[in-house]
Formats: structure tokens, C-alpha cells, sequence
């Protein structure tokens, strides 16, 4: 017989006794216990038979079983076949429909309910061969199908009232203990068949059948008497509705939360913490700010003690009243700028767009002045999660409006100026202790379990041998639960000399190159409380887990989806071994769960949570898609009407919505227990993951409809480049960047020049250059062109004119090169390359040689593309630009009429070609066509999401136009809007330095002198300063005017960059 504790009915899988109502209503956690145990019987399976195991392994559905028995398979006597019809089949039916419930209660992974089938296949065809065993097995089955006609029955009545999640909740803990006690028993017969054929139906499998058997109809009989008390109960309860103070405005719902996880049912303790953060930024404290005074506080502790933790508990639970509670992770600007676009969406703001993340904080900052405006404005507290510097997040991401504020860090020097401060230690020796008895004894009720005094003595041992820290904690007892032999007088102690005999540091095999935890208290290079349970911990794991792990070390810690390692239709070189785990979702999901059951990962979906403390709210949960952005609710059960069978043709769709994160300390010290050649084949299967999410571009065709997809991945490309800079040099056997990184940066640096993030793109590039180097790859090639042709760019759009023009004439001369030789793709490439060389010399004020240039590029399109009218209207945009400074303004409006018809209303394009319009009026002194064109652009960039550095361009062209309409009221308007914008922008130095110029003119009309002179002599401080910089090689945007636009008109349009 396969296992003592499978005999006796537990399944431990590392998550305890599975039972119904064991794991409480958390549907996730119950799906992960119930797939943690089909995982471990399928291991004991292959152990125990390699034959079966594998065959059970694929992919199996009720109508391929069906199938089977009716086939000539079951080729043993007619009795065989006689009860395949009368007892199999019948059987089947019920267990078909049993299943079906499973996946609406729990939606566990439809490959796990493959295995189950494949087991029960393996099990009928084994028996059938010897009658004594096929009349005991048939007869097991009868009495499971009579167990599971009780069940249907309590199920048709509980159909009759969907509305009850908790009863459907137990349900699902039902369904799973029955299935895991079926297929218990079909892995026992197999694995014992396997060793004596004739000996698997004895006594004590009779003894064993009628135990799993009363188990199962002890599970039915609960479930149906907690039916039974719950329809008295509704019977007699009175409905009575609570007060809910909510309220809702423009299509939200407020209290709002927009956070990226849901309430957590499983925190503990830090109730002083929470009750000093309600204090501090309680109302009576706010009141007394005035008006543009931030409320703050720094929270920050060591890594791993709970900081994130507790200010999601804050957050869910608003004890202190806020309106809208926003999350913002603080880690890379990449994030900070995705969910200031999750909140602008949420709270359904004009001009919110996920197809435009760099104008998103400018419109949450435009609601905030709202909010304190208003008499009934919302109060609002922003959460900046896990910042290193406070310069990443002050001034340019913190509110000038009245509102409250919580910054987590590891540093205490992450404050504003006044901020309070929470140092948060790790737990004391008695809360400590609870913590470590409600995780090993399953609930609320395990706190206060007494246990012997050499027990105790064991545990507090432990609980110090993590520091009291909660991370080493949960990761400790994930340690001890499937090493812990209940049987045994002492199984604490026990295990803690285990510990003791196989604990050993864990970073010996790579020297620490920096403080992985960033700890001020100790120095780079020494030993950490956590390096033995780290070690243990990966050890412990099998090599698939440990695969899966070394991956998600390289990417940013939150917000990894699943789904990016499926690579099962992709190409997978046989010898690499760490992606070889990616071939089946089936095992990227064990490996999954395997690293949940040790506590090193955890799996962000929503939960049915019930947060009583918060009343009425509208919470928003961070998603990865923004049709995925959806309100918190009560579980979900589907439409019970609906056909949701294990046939050919169904999906498991339920680990493809999922993401996982990990904790900093985790992924740090995996990386440094590695060994060099380890860390080589990780980061290469980390970069073939993102390679394969990542989308493409290509020639010079804009990402503008990926933006969504590529914002969320960029932060993990940003971290493998980060991982590159610590492992790639300080040991004799660094790693090395791959070709396909190099690849992926490529798409990813024109991405980022759409959005703006030059920064950025140009910290790449000088990356990819060295990579390159490195590797000796071609410099001949259509890929070093194109890679060129973005290069130039970035330093176009950075003003460095001399360094683009280098790189774009290297650029024409392979592509000119590879198009005499045939090659299409180079051919296509140089129309979009002659396009933009055709702007660098507009630039630069040759005019005649730019025409030639967009002619020639024109002519090229035509001959291929000639129906494509997006390409067509760039073509107009750019000429319509250049014939506009040639003076020749009837030729420019000409073509940016027929650019028009290649745009959509209200898109950045569009926007663009109203400010060009603007412009040409301008010019010709139509100053009321050129007000409406650039209050259309306005409009249009406010619809589409725009940066606010594009929106001040037009207020500045605006204000130019009220100051010759001689209304230098409205033009002081909107050139004060304008400053207000320009100081939104990352690099706007310049800009601001430009609109102080014209402000100091329109105060000076008004007859402000004493402003007037103000204005002027900060302007001439902001040039001074920005020229120093240039004139020293530092990188600024160009900083000095010469009494024209042109910097905003580059601005406005990257083609035109």
C-alpha cells in the first residue's frame, strides 16, 4: 500500500487535513490545498508505477472514458463488460455531473480533473484482467455512486437558492474530499498491483474501502445538514438592511480602493501599528493642515517584516473613513506610471486611456485640486509602496493638494519633510508564537493550543531562528507542516534538530556582490537571520519548482503573470533544462503550487472576501488587463444552467488569469545561492519568457495599441537588465546577455520613445551597446540597422542631432546595402528610415534636402503599401510640416487635410494635426481659426490621454494667441495653465524656463511690473542653469529660445522628434 497517512485518510500535500470547512472561505486557497494533494498522489503514482503514472499523466475527459469502456479495451470476461454497462457507465454519469458542480464552485485547473480521470481509466483497465479484482472494484464503485446520489440530491436543492456563497463554498470542500478520496483509493489499487496483482483486494483493503467510504458520507451528511440548518434559518431570519454611507459619482461607486490585491484574511496581529496609522492620518489631525499641505507618514522596517502587509490592511479596512484609498508601487517610475493610470480609470476621468500611461499622473493630480476645491470633495489617502528614494516619487509623483499620504520603505530617510515616522519591528516572542500555532494548527483557534514545555521550548527556538520576522514565519511552518510526524511524542523538537542537522548558509557558492536586503544594520557580505531557511527551503523543492522560482527572480517582484510561461507551441531547445517546465501548464501549475506550499510565492486573484470594517465600497483591484479592472465582489458561481464539461474542447483558463508575486528577500537570495552557470541558464529562460510576451515592432509602425501589454511587461524587462548589470561582472564566470535580450530591449527602447520615457530608453541603449560588444554580434545586419534607426531616435527626441545623424547614416548604408541585394524587409525599412532622416534635416534647417528626402521615402511606399492609410497620413503630416516652415502654408494645409482621413476623431494623430493646423493659422495672422485649432487639439489630447508636457504647448500657443487679440487676461489663463502642466513633465526645465518668458511679457501688458521683473529673472536663472549642463555634456532637453516654438512642436508629435 502506497502511504500510512494515505490509509488513514489524511491529505497533507504540505497544507494540513483537507476537509470541508477546514480552510474557511478563502476559494483560492482551498483550489491550492486541493490541487497541492492531486499533485502529491500523482508523484506517489509515478513512484509507484512509472507506467500508470505516465499514462494517467495525459490528457483524459469523460467522453474519451466513456469511450474507452465501450471499446473492445476492456477485453477480460462478459461479466467485465456486463458491469462496465451496468455499474461504470451509471457511475460515470453522476461523477460527470459531480464535476461540473467542482468547477463552478472552486474552478480548480480542468488538467488536475484530467489526472482523477486518467487514474479511474488506468484502474478500470488494470482490474478488468483478473475477475476477483474487477467484482471488488465494481463494488467500490457502487457504493461511491450511491454516496454521490445523496449529494446530487443536497445539490438540486441548493440550485433552487444560488444566492448563499457560503453554502456553495462548503460545496466545493465537499466535492474536493470526495474526488481526493476516490482517487486516493485509485492510486493505492495501482500502486499495489503493481508490486502483487493478486493481493490488492485483501482485508485490509477491505478495512481501508469502508474507512474512505464512511469519510465520504461523514462529508455528505455535513454538508447536507448545513443545508438544512441554513434553510431554517432563512426561514426565520428577518432581512434588515445595513446603513451604508455610500455614494456615487460619474460611475463610480465611492468609498474606492484601488489596490492590487484584495483583502487578506489571513493577517495577524500589528493592531498598535494600525492603530498609530489611524491616529496619524486620522481626520482631526488632517483638518488642521491647510490648504496644498501633504498629510504623510513613513512606514519602514526591514525587508520581510510586514510593511506592505500592514498598509494593505489599512487600506482594506479604512478604519479611519477615507473616500478613495489609491495604490502606488514605487519601485520603477515604469510602475508609478501604470497605476496612476489604473486610477485614473477607475475613477472614469476624461482623457484616462490605457493606450497612454505618461499624461495619467497629470490627470489624477488635475482631480485631487478638484477634490480640495469642492465643498464635498473626496478625502483621499495615496499608499507609495515599497520606495528606495524619496527623490523617485518627490516632488514630481506627490500631490501639491490637500490630501494624506503613506510612503513604505526599507530606508528611513523615504520621508517629505515633515513626515511621521513608524519604525516597524519584528514581532514579539508571544505574538510570534500565535502566529506560528495559527499557521501550523489551521485557524484562530490554534493560537492558544498548550503544548509540552520541551515544545515550547522547540517552537520559541525556531520563532528566533527567523528573527520574529512574519516572511521567515510563514516560510519556517511551510517548512515544518510536511516534515512534522504528529504520531510522534515530539514532533516540534523533532523537527528543530532536523533543522539544525541540515541548516547551512546559504550563499557560500557566490559570494554576496551587495546587501540583498538593503539592511543599514548589517554589512554588505554578512551572513542574514533568514540564509539557513532559505537554503532548506530551496532544497526541499524538486527541480520543475526550483526552475519556476530561479525565473521569477529575475522579473519585478509583483504583477507576474502565469501564463507567460506556457510556452507549450513554442520552440523549446530539448537541452534546456530550466525550460523544460514551461512545455506543460499542467506542470508549471504543480511547480506553482509547490512554491505556494513553502510560502515563497503567492498567487494574486481575487477573493471572496466580506471586509466588514470598510461598509460600502467600490474596490478596484490592479489587473493586468483594464477590461479586467473589475469591482470586488461576492464569489462568482457562474450560470448554473450553463454546459461546463470535461470535453475535448475545454480550456483551463483559470491559471492563465492568474499572477503571482514574491517577496524582494526571495528573489534576491535564490539569485545568490546559485551558482554562476545556474544563474546563465535562468536568465536566458527569463528572457526567452519575455521574449515571447513581449510585442513587436517593427519599421517605424507606433506600438500605440499595445500599450497596455507593454507597460505591464516593461518593468520586468527593466529587472533581468538590472539582474545582467549585478551578475555580469565580479566573478571569474559572469553572465552573459543573450542575442534574444538584445532583441527584446530593441522593441522595448521604441516603446518607451512613444511614451516619452527617454530616460529611460537612452539608459538601454547605452546597455544594449555593451551587450552587443560583448556577444561580437553582426553590426552588419537588418537588425543592428533597425536597432540604429531607434537609436536615433531617442537622441533626436534628447536634442543630440550630431550623434543621430551618425547612427541613422550607418542605418541607410546596411539598409541600402541589404535592399541592392533583394531583401524586402530592408527595402521597407529605409521608406521609414528616409522619413525620419527627412525630420533630422527639417531640424536642422535643410529644407530642400528634407523634401527630397520624403519624396523618396513616398515613392518607396507607393510601391508597396500604397493602401495603407495610417502610413499615408504620416506621410502628409510630415510633409504638411516642412512646407508649414518653408512658409509655403497653402501646400501645408493641403496636406494636412488629406492627413485627416488617415486618423481618428479625438486620437493623439489627430490632436497632432489640429496643433499643425493651429500653427498655419498662426502664421498667416488667423488668429480665431487658429484658437479653434488649438482648443480642438486641446480637447483631443485630453481625450486621448496625452502627457501634460503636449497639453502646455497648446495652452502656451493659446496664451500667444489671447496676447495679440489683446486680451491679456485670458492669455495670463492660459499660460499659467501651461506652467502648471510643463511642471507635471519629467523633463520640462526648458519649457518651464520658456513659458516664465512669456508670462513675464503678459504681466508687463497688464501692467504687473513688479511680477513682470520676477518672472523674467527666474527665467533667466531656469536658462542659466540648463545651459551650464549642456555646456558640460549633461543631459537636458534643449534649454535656450530663440523666439520660436519648435522645441513644443517636436513635442507634440514623435514623428516629428
Amino acid at each position: 500500500m502506497i502511504a500510512e497517512s494515505t490509509r488513514s485518510g489524511s491529505i497533507s500535500g504540505g497544507m494540513g487535513t483537507l476537509s470541508p470547512g477546514s480552510i474557511g472561505n478563502n476559494r483560492e486557497l482551498r483550489k491550492t490545498s486541493w490541487l497541492l494533494a492531486i499533485s502529491n498522489l500523482k508523484e506517489a503514482l509515478k513512484r509507484a508505477s512509472p507506467v500508470s503514472g505516465a499514462k494517467a499523466s495525459r490528457k483524459h475527459t469523460f467522453q474519451s472514458l466513456e469511450q474507452a469502456i465501450n471499446s473492445t479495451k476492456l477485453d477480460g470476461s462478459s461479466s467485465c463488460k456486463l458491469n462496465a454497462q451496468s455499474d461504470i457507465l451509471p457511475f460515470l454519469r453522476i461523477l460527470e455531473t459531480t464535476a461540473d458542480m467542482l468547477l463552478k464552485t472552486m474552478a480548480p485547473s480542468k488538467t488536475a480533473l484530467y489526472f482523477f480521470l486518467g487514474a479511474l481509466q488506468c484502474t478500470i483497465e488494470m482490474t478488468q484482467q483478473y475477475l476477483k479484482n474487477w467484482q471488488s472494484f465494481v463494488d467500490l464503485l457502487r457504493e461511491a455512486r450511491q454516496k454521490l446520489e445523496k449529494l446530487e440530491a443536497v445539490m438540486k436543492r441548493l440550485r433552487e437558492d444560488p444566492d448563499d456563497s457560503s453554502r456553495y463554498n462548503l460545496l466545493g470542500d465537499t466535492i474536493s474530499a470526495v474526488f481526493l478520496i476516490l482517487l486516493e483509493l485509485f492510486v493505492d489499487i495501482l500502486s499495489t498491483m503493481r508490486r502483487n496483482p493478486f493481493g490488492v483486494f485483501d482485508d485490509n483493503w477491505t478495512k481501508t474501502r469502508e474507512n474512505a467510504m464512511k469519510r465520504m458520507g461523514k462529508d455528505i451528511f455535513h454538508f447536507s445538514e448545513m443545508v438544512n440548518q441554513a434553510e431554517l434559518r432563512n426561514s426565520t431570519r428577518v432581512s434588515a438592511q445595513p446603513d451604508q454611507s455610500s455614494s456615487t459619482e460619474n460611475g463610480v461607486t465611492f468609498p474606492l480602493k484601488v489596490l492590487p490585491w484584495p483583502a487578506y484574511n489571513g493577517f495577524f496581529g500589528r493592531e498598535e501599528v494600525l492603530a498609530e496609522l489611524a491616529e496619524k492620518l486620522g481626520l482631526e489631525n488632517f483638518n488642521q493642515r491647510g490648504s496644498g499641505d501633504v498629510q504623510s507618514v513613513l512606514l519602514h522596517g526591514t525587508g520581510g517584516v510586514g510593511k506592505t502587509q500592514i498598509s494593505r490592511a489599512f487600506a482594506h479596512r479604512n478604519t479611519v473613513g477615507f473616500d478613495a484609498i489609491f495604490w502606488v508601487r514605487s519601485d520603477t517610475e515604469v510602475n508609478i506610471m501604470a497605476d496612476s493610470t489604473r486610477i485614473a480609470l477607475s475613477l472614469n476621468l476624461p482623457g484616462a486611456s490605457a493606450d497612454s500611461q505618461t499624461g495619467s499622473w497629470f490627470i489624477v493630480t488635475r482631480w485631487l485640486h478638484e477634490q480640495e476645491s469642492s465643498p464635498k470633495g473626496k478625502r483621499c489617502l495615496i499608499i507609495y509602496d515599497n520606495c528606495d528614494d524619496i527623490n523617485d516619487i518627490y516632488p514630481k509623483y506627490i500631490p501639491t493638494t490637500k490630501c494624506s499620504v503613506l510612503i513604505t520603505s526599507r530606508h528611513n530617510s523615504a520621508k517629505l519633510a515633515d513626515s511621521s515616522i513608524l519604525q516597524v519591528l519584528p514581532f514579539d516572542r508571544l505574538s510570534g508564537l500565535k502566529l506560528m500555532k495559527r499557521l501550523l494548527y489551521h485557524g484562530k483557534e490554534g493560537e492558544d493550543k498548550i503544548l509540552s514545555s520541551s515544545e515550547d521550548k522547540a517552537l520559541q527556538e525556531l520563532l528566533e531562528k527567523v528573527d520574529r520576522l512574519p516572511l521567515g514565519i510563514h516560510v519556517m511552518v511551510a517548512l515544518m507542516i510536511p516534515r512534522m510526524n504528529e504520531k510522534r511524542r515530539h514532533p516540534i523538537r523533532d523537527f528543530s534538530k532536523f533543522y539544525e542537522e541540515h541548516s547551512r548558509q546559504l550563499l557560500i557558492r557566490a559570494p554576496r556582490r551587495m546587501d540583498y536586503d538593503r539592511d543599514l544594520d548589517r554589512a554588505v557580505g554578512e551572513k542574514h537571520i533568514l540564509d539557513n531557511i532559505w537554503h532548506l527551503s530551496f532544497t526541499s523543492l524538486d527541480e520543475k519548482a526550483l526552475s519556476v522560482l530561479g525565473m521569477l527572480a529575475f522579473f519585478a517582484p509583483n504583477d507576474i503573470s502565469i501564463s507567460w510561461f506556457d510556452l507549450g507551441s513554442k520552440e523549446i531547445p530539448p537541452t534546456h533544462k530550466v525550460l523544460s517546465v514551461c512545455r506543460s501548464l499542467f506542470e508549471i501549475e504543480c511547480a506553482i503550487i509547490d512554491l505556494q506550499g513553502a510560502a515563497l510565492i503567492s498567487k494574486d486573484i481575487d477573493e471572496s472576501v466580506t471586509d466588514s470594517d470598510s461598509g460600502a465600497s467600490s474596490n478596484i483591484i490592479m489587473t493586468p488587463s483594464t477590461d479586467s479592472i473589475c469591482a470586488e465582489s461576492e464569489e462568482d458561481f457562474g450560470d448554473f444552467n450553463s454546459d461546463s464539461d470535461l470535453g475535448e474542447n475545454s480550456s483551463d483558463t483559470g491559471i492563465n488569469s492568474a499572477k503571482v508575486s514574491l517577496h524582494r528577500l526571495v528573489q534576491e537570495a535564490v539569485i545568490y545561492s546559485r551558482k554562476p552557470a545556474d544563474c546563465q541558464a535562468i536568465s536566458d529562460a527569463a528572457i526567452r519568457v519575455m521574449y515571447e510576451a513581449f510585442p513587436k515592432q517593427e519599421g517605424g509602425m507606433t506600438m500605440e495599441s499595445q500599450v497596455e501589454t507593454c507597460s505591464r511587461l516593461t518593468p520586468h524587462i527593466l529587472s533581468l537588465v538590472r539582474r545582467h548589470q549585478e551578475l555580469g561582472h565580479g566573478t571569474s564566470n559572469p553572465v552573459v546577455p543573450s542575442g534574444e535580450l538584445i532583441h527584446l530591449l530593441k522593441h522595448c527602447i521604441w516603446y518607451l520613445y512613444e511614451t516619452g520615457d527617454d530616460t529611460t530608453a537612452l539608459q538601454l541603449l547605452e546597455f544594449v551597446y555593451g551587450a552587443i560588444d560583448r556577444v561580437g554580434m553582426d553590426k552588419t545586419s537588418e537588425f543592428y540597422a533597425d536597432l540604429q534607426y531607434k537609436a536615433g531616435s531617442v537622441y533626436m527626441n534628447w536634442g543630440y542631432l550630431t550623434k543621430c545623424r551618425q547612427v541613422w547614416e550607418e542605418a541607410r548604408h546596411i539598409l541600402e546595402g541589404k535592399r541592392a541585394a533583394g531583401s524586402e524587409s530592408a527595402k521597407q525599412q529605409l521608406t521609414w528610415l528616409l522619413m525620419a532622416m527627412g525630420n533630422l534635416e527639417t531640424a536642422d534647417g535643410n529644407y530642400e534636402t528634407a523634401l527630397l528626402l520624403f519624396i523618396q521615402s513616398d515613392e518607396e511606399r507607393l510601391k508597396d503599401d500604397k493602401d495603407n492609410m495610417w502610413r499615408h497620413a504620416i506621410s502628409n503630416m510630415n510633409l504638411g510640416r516642412l512646407y508649414s516652415i518653408m512658409g509655403d502654408y497653402g501646400k501645408a494645409m493641403q496636406n494636412y487635410k488629406e492627413c485627416k482621413k488617415g486618423f481618428l476623431p479625438q486620437s493623439p494623430s489627430m490632436a497632432i494635426v489640429e496643433y499643425a493646423c493651429g500653427d498655419v493659422e498662426f502664421a498667416r495672422g488667423n488668429h480665431v481659426r487658429a484658437r479653434e485649432h488649438y482648443l480642438e487639439a486641446v480637447r483631443s489630447f485630453q481625450a486621448s490621454g496625452t502627457n501634460p508636457a503636449t497639453l502646455a504647448s497648446c495652452y502656451t500657443k493659446l496664451a500667444r494667441v489671447g496676447l495679440l487679440e489683446s486680451n491679456p487676461q485670458l492669455a495670463l489663463k492660459y499660460i499659467q495653465r501651461a506652467r502648471q502642466l510643463a511642471k507635471l513633465h519629467a523633463h520640462s526645465q526648458g519649457d518651464q524656463a520658456r513659458i516664465l518668458h512669456i508670462t513675464s511679457t503678459i504681466q508687463r501688458v497688464l501692467g504687473k511690473d513688479a511680477e513682470a521683473e520676477a518672472s523674467a529673472r527666474l527665467a533667466e536663472q531656469q536658462r542659466l542653469k540648463l545651459k551650464a549642463i549642456l555646456e558640460s555634456g549633461g543631459q537636458v532637453e534643449k534649454a535656450v529660445w530663440d523666439g520660436s516654438e519648435s522645441r513644443w512642436d517636436e513635442l507634440v508629435c514623435f514623428f516629428w522628434r
